[in-house]
């Protein structure tokens, strides 16, 4: 009788076969999980650049939209402040606020420095010299020449400008003591309404404006205080609220009568309710 074990040749490459397959699958499943691996881990990186890139995109154009706010908001308000003043008496100039404002001129006229953007009678003659503020000059200058209004006028160029979409006003800082107002050939305020040497003024002037010009000229009749110490009978109690002087401060003739704060014409990119 034949013990021997008997194996199938068939079977066993059959087996080695399956064996073989096996590891293979294997193989590849553990391929298959690291590509996997990989490829959300590169997934990942590229979503977080993206959204890095995205947050840096969004901050620049943020801030850039931040700097044009400002650069608008600057821009939304300018202003022009007038210098180049030219004043003189009424008793001289025989000429109306309305002419005046519309540019037409008189060799009465005397011319302040052009870098003054305050202009009082007194300190406009003198000019930079302040050649009637020493020893007795003071004493010498007729004062009954300021009892009659004087004229202060000056100009401000607007080019380019929207009307229908913009606002104009006018910035009344400082007049010594009161004044009649004109713009482009038009009386836009009165003595009566315009008063007070500490008092300050915004007119809405865009109305006023001649649109079909660029140099706008503007005229100031002015008034100056009483402020007489004990004045004469005519002028018994009324002195005015303006620029007191004292004996150690003599009062200039004129009374400081004119332009004692800075007029300044204000541009406004939007309009805004006003009442004034």
């Amino acid at each position: 009788m034949d013990f021997r074990n008997t194996i199938d040749e068939n079977e066993v490459l059959n087996n080695d076969k399956n064996d073989n397959t096996n590891n293979q699958n294997k193989n590849n499943l553990l391929k298959s999980k690291w590509f996997k691996k990989i490829f959300f881990f590169l997934l990942l990186i590229i979503i977080v650049i993206i959204v890095i890139v995205l947050i840096v995109i969004y901050t620049s154009k943020k801030d850039k939209m931040e700097d044009e706010d400002k650069i608008i908001n600057e821009l939304e308000s300018i202003k022009i402040r007038l210098t180049n003043w030219e004043f003189g008496s009424t008793d001289e100039i025989d000429l109306s606020g309305e002419k005046i404002s519309l540019g037409i001129s008189s060799d009465k006229f005397y011319k302040a420095p052009e870098d003054f953007y305050v202009c009082t009678v007194m300190g406009g003659l003198s000019g930079h010299t302040n050649k009637y503020f020493y020893e007795k000059e003071l004493q010498n200058v007729n004062k009954t020449q300021f009892d009659s209004d004087w004229w202060f006028k000056s100009k401000f160029t607007l080019k380019n400008f929207e009307f229908e979409k913009n606002l104009i006003l006018l910035h009344i800082n400082g007049i010594n003591y009161k004044s009649d107002v004109y713009l482009d050939g038009k009386l836009i305020d009165k003595q009566e309404n315009v008063i007070g040497t500490f008092v300050k003024y915004v007119l809405d002037i865009t109305q006023f404006l001649n649109r079909d010009i660029d140099i706008h000229y503007i005229a100031f009749k002015i008034k100056r205080p009483y402020n007489q110490w004990g004045g004469g009978k005519d002028n018994y109690n009324q002195t005015d609220l303006a620029i007191s002087f004292v004996d150690w401060n003599p009062e200039p003739p004129d009374s400081n009568m004119g332009i004692w704060q800075p007029v300044d014409i204000e541009l406004l990119s939007h309009k805004i309710s006003t009442i004034l």
